[in-house]
């Protein structure tokens, strides 16, 4: 690398740096005193009106797996400047949501039956995978994996698929993406799942 792209690669690292690091402020994560991890509940803005979910399940043949989110989980701001092509400072930092889930596949539709999430997978999902959901500008990322839940009144498959569609999750190694329109990869093409 000459001198010249050097100190302009320097430059842009400079002044993109202080806006990445700094990410968005407390307000938009919903933060309350000085904590400097971003964390809240799941909440979803659909038809005007605001839902804290409970659960993401997945309804699977051998039973109801997925991750309980009836506590605070991590999240980030989905839509971030990609600067996975800067030298050094892209390999350092978490890698946008489109670059990240480019080239997933389509696992399934999903559907709000009360405070759950539910998703009604078209293939056969990794086992222990993670669930992180994406809707307007966050992105949610509980950090369990998806194992066997007990819920006392789980929903039956009849019940989730008259429920309300949301959106539709996708595949990419062991991440499953609940995507909840609007939300940063409402433009993205997904591949479909290959078939068994």
């Amino acid at each position: 690398m000459n001198r010249r792209n050097f100190n302009k690669t320097l430059l842009i690292a400079g002044l993109a740096a202080p806006t990445v690091l700094s990410g968005f402020s407390n307000a938009a994560f919903g933060h309350v005193g000085n904590r400097l991890e971003p964390y809240g509940r799941v909440a979803l803005h659909l038809s005007g009106k605001s839902r804290t979910i409970s659960y993401f399940a997945i309804l699977t043949d051998d039973g109801l797996y997925g991750v309980d989110l009836r506590m605070e989980v991590p999240q980030m701001a989905a839509n971030r400047i990609d600067l996975g092509e800067v030298p050094l400072l892209g390999q350092i930092l978490t890698p946008t949501l489109n670059r990240q889930f480019a080239g997933a596949t389509v696992a399934g539709p999903l559907h709000l039956v009360g405070n759950t999430i539910v998703l009604l997978p078209e293939g056969p999902l990794p086992a222990r995978s993670r669930v992180w959901i994406t809707h307007r500008n966050l992105v949610y990322r509980p950090p369990a994996s998806a194992r066997r839940l007990a819920l006392k009144n789980p929903p039956a498959r009849t019940q989730a698929e008259a429920a309300p569609r949301i959106g539709q999750a996708v595949l990419k190694d062991d991440i499953i993406l609940g995507i909840v329109p609007p939300s940063a990869l409402d433009g993205m093409e997904f591949g479909l799942p290959a078939s068994a």
